[in-house]
């Protein structure tokens, strides 16, 4: 006996039937679509949200490159010294490294939050939707034997 047919006849439902079920589960996968969109997008916006950390570090290496204009100013001051403009030059390579580490690392959780949204939403919806449409073909096509328009018994 056939899935959806009658107990007692073993009919087939009849085609309101069958077109209601398979409503039900276009909504059903419909959904399921909504919500793998909907869960890779807030992943996708809280991984972009850790590009506050590269301002952070931005931030942070200009403020650094500050330090280092002020201590290069005091290398004319006596008693200080020729060190103090050494310390002055390497703090300066170190503020330039950290801007540029800055923007690479803003680029890359970019990407990453982009990556990962668009791979959540294609692991989790591509298989089920392309499974549920090769079944919800043979739901809806007619049968040989049955008159021309009516639907062969599904769900």
């Amino acid at each position: 006996m056939r899935d959806g047919a009658d107990t007692l006849t073993g009919a087939p439902p009849p085609e309101d039937a069958v077109r209601a079920r398979v409503r039900r589960w276009d909504l059903t996968v419909s959904g399921w679509l909504l919500l793998c969109l909907v869960l890779a997008s807030l992943t996708a916006i809280e991984i972009a949200g850790l590009r506050s950390l590269t301002d952070t570090l931005d931030s942070s290496s200009r403020a650094l490159g500050t330090t280092a204009d002020a201590l290069g100013q005091l290398e004319v001051t006596p008693f200080v010294g020729d060190d103090i403009g050494a310390i002055a030059e390497r703090i300066e390579e170190t503020s330039d490294t950290a801007r540029e580490r800055a923007a690479d690392a803003r680029r890359s959780v970019q990407r990453l939050a982009v990556l990962i949204g668009a791979s959540i939403f294609v692991v989790a919806a591509v298989p089920p939707t392309v499974a549920y449409m090769a079944v919800r073909r043979s739901w809806v096509r007619p049968s040989n034997d049955a008159e021309p328009g009516k639907a062969e018994a599904g769900p």
